[in-house]
């Protein structure tokens, strides 16, 4: 006789082991989980409701979030995300950042490095590594509603290893989920504070601005399908570029209730079916999710399809930056 063992969740306060949920949330640093039945679980929400109200955002570091990419079975799981909270308002006035270098000596030979324009209301999770060699923490410049996203680097070190591109990607995605945020290209580097306040915040802050508020509570998707060499059998060029334009029009179709723009990308390699950049609202991401599920169901044995994100708006920010 086979032996079937049952698991069954009780709350952690109470005991009861009706409806019980188990509930992730961080506190000092420190990630908790605990088992809650729903009245302990309203009773939890209750008390953290006052907090968070008060609270500031946080940018996401990388470590939590592999640079927003995720690739999906047709039934793969959801991972779970901390929902934005409610940020102070800033001050209207420059303020410099924190984790930057104010020796003399040091400032000649450090520039600042700029990963991406945000809302002054944040706030940039302590200990955060950067790029570079030495891998300084993430700091914030704000200027008049607006914040860089920095880190210290060295004016004459080389950037551009995988590490750092990794970096650059993770640390620009993982922001994306909690707050609207305008990414600039890999290696944007100025010689000071003043320069990132002035030059970038200041001299360009409607546009930035106004970009800001677009992409507020939104992220971009990316939907990539590559076709199952088996099933291609011998058929013209024309034949298959023919086939690639009618499923990414079908793709656009499918996602055009819920996305507020698409960008087509060029295949990237010669079995490309589809390659399409979404801009969607980050709380619609289940949704995302159902119509590639569905996709995936009808064009299974015909294209393999990968979806990635949340992720920064790389392909709708025109800044001139980027």
């Amino acid at each position: 006789m086979a032996k079937v063992t049952q698991e069954i969740l009780t709350c952690d306060v109470c005991g009861n082991a009706n409806d019980v949920q188990t509930l992730a949330f961080g506190f000092d640093g420190k990630q908790y989980e605990v088992d809650l039945c729903p009245g302990d679980s309203n009773g939890l929400s209750k008390v953290a409701a006052g907090y968070i109200a008060k609270a500031r955002k946080v940018t996401a570091g990388p470590g939590q979030r592999r640079n927003g990419h995720r690739q999906r079975s047709p039934r793969g799981a959801r991972a779970g995300r901390s929902h934005p909270r409610k940020a102070k308002a800033a001050p209207k006035q420059t303020a410099k950042g924190s984790g930057t270098a104010k020796a003399s000596g040091m400032e000649q030979q450090k520039g600042i490095y700029v990963y991406g324009i945000l809302p002054a209301d944040i706030e940039v999770a302590a200990g955060v590594p950067g790029v570079g060699e030495h891998r300084g923490p993430l700091g914030v410049i704000r200027s008049d509603g607006l914040a860089a996203l920095i880190s210290e680097v060295g004016l004459r070190e080389r950037l551009g290893s995988p590490e750092d591109l990794r970096a650059h990607r993770e640390i620009l995605d993982s922001t994306a989920i909690e707050v609207p945020v305008l990414p600039l290209r890999f290696g944007t580097v100025l010689t000071g504070e003043d320069a990132v306040a002035e030059e970038l915040l200041t001299a360009r802050h409607d546009e930035f601005a106004t970009a800001l508020e677009q992409l507020d509570g939104r992220a971009e998707f990316v939907v990539k399908g590559r076709y199952v060499r088996s099933e291609l059998g011998e058929i013209s060029k024309e034949a298959f570029a023919a086939a690639r334009k009618e499923d990414t029009r079908a793709l656009r179709q499918a996602m055009e209730g819920i996305c507020v723009a698409s960008v087509v990308k060029e295949p990237a390699h010669e079995l490309d079916a589809v390659h399409v950049a979404f801009l969607v609202a980050i709380d619609e991401e289940s949704e995302v999710e159902q119509i590639v599920e569905d996709l995936a169901r009808d064009w299974e044995g015909r294209i393999e399809v990968r979806l990635l994100g949340p992720m920064a708006a790389y392909d709708f920010v025109r800044t001139g930056s980027d």
